[in-house]
Parts: C-alpha cells; structure tokens; sequence
C-alpha cells in the first residue's frame, strides 16, 4: 500500500478570476510601492502568475492603471447614485448637489488608499496619451476618454446645469462651476488624507459647513 500524500488538486481559475487576482495585485503594488517602481513582473510574483499570463489580460501597465482608476469611478458614480436617489422629489433645490458632495467625500475617505492612487499620485513616466486626459468630452476623444471618469465629471456637471437653468445657481459655465465644486470636495478629502492628525472640526459638522459655504457662493 502507498503511504505517499496526494497533493492537493489546484482549481484552475476561470479567465475572469485570474484577472481579478492580477488586478487586485496591481492594486496593491501601486498604492504601496508607486506606479513608476512597480513592474508586471513584481505583480506577477504577487498575483502567483507568469509574467507572460499578464499580457493575456492586459495589454501592459497602463492598461492595468486605467482599470484601477475606472473600477474606482464606478465606485464613486453608483455611490452618488445611491445618494441622489435617497433625495424626494419635491425636496429643496439643492438637496441633489449636497448628496453628491456628500457622497463624494464619504466615498473618497472609505476608499483612501485608491483615492490617493487616482487623484494624488504623480504618474510621469506613464504614457500620458493612452490614459483619460481629463474629465471633459471631447469631440476626437478616444473611447477610454469616454471611461468612468467622465461620466463620473458628468454627473456633477449635469446637476450645475440643471440648476443654473432653473435659475438658483448664478449664470455661468456649468463645467467651470462644477469644476470648483469638484475642488472644494476635493480639497476636503485630500486633507483629510494627508493630515488626519489635525485637531479637524468634528467631521460631519466640517462636511456640513464645506457644502454650506460653497452652494451659499454659487447660490443665484
């Protein structure tokens, strides 16, 4: 009779788990050791894959970068989605925007690591042209232009617009406008990040007061 163990029979993983476990390990070697050091190699080691396996999913780190930020602005769109959806109808004019600001923040500091990585992180040496160049459409944007991100800026936008047209916000560029509403959120979330050990105003009491000071600015 043969004593010797049987090895464990290793479950082939389906295509779109391997995938999921490449980018998960992506994920990780960017926010921990930055985009620029870390190689398809070092995710390749951490995924438990050959760096070959890799170029069956993705076409090379860019691609892998793109897929990070876009699975974050799907993130951050179903939570403003969720939140506006939580606003009644006959609700007052600008509960929409306070959610989707509200929702911004929460969303950005429940995902710290990733916001960081998205939003704060310098990505010189990357293929700038391959990667989204913005939050605005463009007339010859290529379709990873058209990704998340967009339609993440498009949101906003869209309530700005709204609002302008029913006459309580002041005239101007939707876009430009949303992009100050953008910066306010973001300013808020980058801080809290960066400088969590700041003696802060109890937290919802400052994302109150931010929301006030900027819809009671661009109020018409």
């Amino acid at each position: 009779m043969n004593d010797t163990p049987v090895p464990p029979v290793r479950r082939r993983l389906a295509a779109e788990e391997r995938r999921s476990q490449i980018l998960a390990a992506a994920r990780k070697l960017f926010i921990e050791e930055g985009v620029e050091k870390t190689s398809m190699r070092r995710i390749a080691s951490l995924a438990g894959v050959t760096p070959t396996l890799i170029y069956h999913h993705f076409a090379d780190k860019e691609a892998l970068l793109l897929t990070v930020c876009q699975a974050f602005f799907r993130g951050l769109i179903e939570a403003n989605e969720a939140a506006i959806g939580m606003v009644p109808d006959e609700d007052e004019p600008f509960a929409r925007l306070r959610r989707q600001l509200e929702g911004y923040v929460r969303f950005g500091l429940a995902n710290r690591d990733v916001y960081r990585l998205v939003f704060m992180t310098p990505l010189a040496s990357l293929v700038r042209s391959r990667l989204p160049a913005g939050h605005r459409p463009h007339d010859d944007a290529p379709p990873e232009d058209l990704g998340f991100g967009t339609q993440a800026f498009g949101m906003l936008e869209g309530e700005i617009a709204r609002l302008i047209a029913s006459g309580h916000l002041k005239s101007g560029d939707p876009a430009a406008i949303a992009e100050v509403v953008w910066a306010t959120g973001h300013g808020l979330v980058s801080l809290m990040i960066t400088h969590g050990d700041f003696k802060w105003t109890p937290f919802e009491q400052l994302l109150s007061q931010s929301i006030d000071t900027i819809l009671n600015g661009i109020a018409a």
